[in-house]
């Protein structure tokens, strides 16, 4: 994706890597503009000033026209004598029946249409056979899809201590691309698309008080999804039981590449985001789960953490501040109280997909000393979160540059 980016500015003399000097532009944009005309300059510069411009000259034809309607005339004339009478009759009979055809009232009744009465007011609930894999709940969905199973691995967060809080999200962006303890990143990431849909990575965040004035119930969870066809349930799951068991966060050249490249990805974002940044934070003052990992401060450290890095000659220190975190939240994340999984696909399979599943929990115990630990819930959010009183954001905030 990058090397595509970077074409344009080799063709035309430019520099490749401009597209890499976000935090260098902008620092310079800041200060030319606080020194004082910064446009002004540019449309002097580039507009009254520029002395280099193309003028197009139109000269008028009168018989232009004339010329045009002898062609047209010209056309027709030999169009004419090519027909036979037979054909020129249809031409008119089919032309005629074309005209009526659509100067005639359309009945709305062929058209699909859909009304309260067509909607069941009875929720379908879709059957489920829940399972007790030692002290996880594996819920089985039988569901036609096409020889294709899906798997979904919920972790509670909520107990997640607080000063692992703030690294969480980066922890869910990087968890697919950081390779195991086995397989390098590159490896892996190509071994895991050869069998499957992918790794996909999501904080859910929620309410689910029938108390509209607790303001302080919150759920959280990361959700760990992919799909794949049933051929493939041996090598999928090895891969689930590589990168949820032994995920390798220990590398700090590749940790390097993922925070520089994901705050250039946020950088591009943010005009595209604005609506969706405002709505998060206003929100974030009201309840306490819309305050838990809020977008834009989540954005905000994440690129304050990258110019940190770039900022300094030695970086590795701040490299293993996030590497020790973030492999700290596995072994939290990762935990026998924490999890639930889900299964959506044939029925016939599922006896295959619990031994998968009980290997793969296998698997996590040996590779995790806190796998059987149990830790209580964070019930109130740390002081600089949401302390239980709301606030109304109704002030601009700044972007995560």
């Amino acid at each position: 994706m990058y090397i595509s980016h970077m074409v344009p500015y080799a063709l035309h003399e430019g520099d490749p890597l401009d597209m890499f000097k976000i935090n260098e532009y902008s620092e310079r944009i800041r200060g030319e503009f606080y020194d004082g005309g910064l446009f002004e300059g540019l449309i002097e510069k580039h507009l009254t000033k520029n002395k280099h411009f193309l003028k197009l000259l139109y000269t008028p034809d009168d018989k232009k026209a004339d010329r045009d309607e002898a062609e047209d005339k010209a056309n027709l004339e030999a169009l004419n004598s090519a027909l036979s009478p037979a054909e020129k009759d249809l031409i008119l009979r089919e032309t005629k029946e074309l005209k009526n055809y659509q100067e005639k009232p359309q009945d709305h009744n062929v058209l699909p249409s859909l009304t309260l009465a067509d909607i069941p007011k009875q929720i379908e609930f879709t059957d489920s056979e829940t399972r007790m894999l030692g002290n996880v709940k594996v819920k089985f969905y039988d569901q036609p899809t096409n020889g294709i199973s899906y798997v979904r691995i919920k972790a509670n967060i909520k107990n997640l201590p607080a000063h692992l809080r703030q690294f969480t999200p980066m922890f869910a962006e990087m968890l697919g691309d950081v390779g195991t303890k086995n397989y390098k990143y590159d490896v892996f990431n190509s071994k895991m698309l050869n069998c499957t849909s992918g790794l996909e990575v999501n904080m859910d965040r929620y309410s689910n008080t029938l108390d509209h004035e607790d303001l302080l119930d919150r759920s959280e969870s990361m959700l760990v999804s992919t799909g794949f066809l049933d051929r493939n349930i041996d090598q999928a799951f090895e891969c689930l039981q590589e990168i949820i068991a032994t995920p390798n966060f220990d590398d700090p050249s590749n940790i390097s590449d993922l925070i520089k490249m994901e705050s250039i990805n946020k950088a591009n974002s943010i005009g595209s985001n604005g609506l969706s940044y405002a709505r998060s934070y206003s929100s974030s003052g009201l309840k306490a789960f819309a305050r838990s990992f809020e977008s834009l401060r989540n954005d905000i450290f994440f690129c304050q953490y990258s110019a940190n890095m770039l900022n300094t000659s030695s970086p590795l220190p701040i490299l293993n501040d996030a590497i020790q975190n973030m492999t700290e939240i596995a072994s939290f994340i990762f935990r026998e109280e924490n999890l639930e999984i889900a299964v959506h696909g044939n029925k016939d399979k599922f006896d295959l997909m619990q031994l998968k599943i009980e290997m793969l929990l296998n698997a996590m115990k040996n590779e995790n000393s806190r796998f059987t630990e149990r830790h209580s819930d964070l019930i109130m959010l740390p002081d600089d979160e949401f302390t239980g009183e709301q606030t109304l954001y109704k002030n601009f905030f700044k972007t995560p540059l």
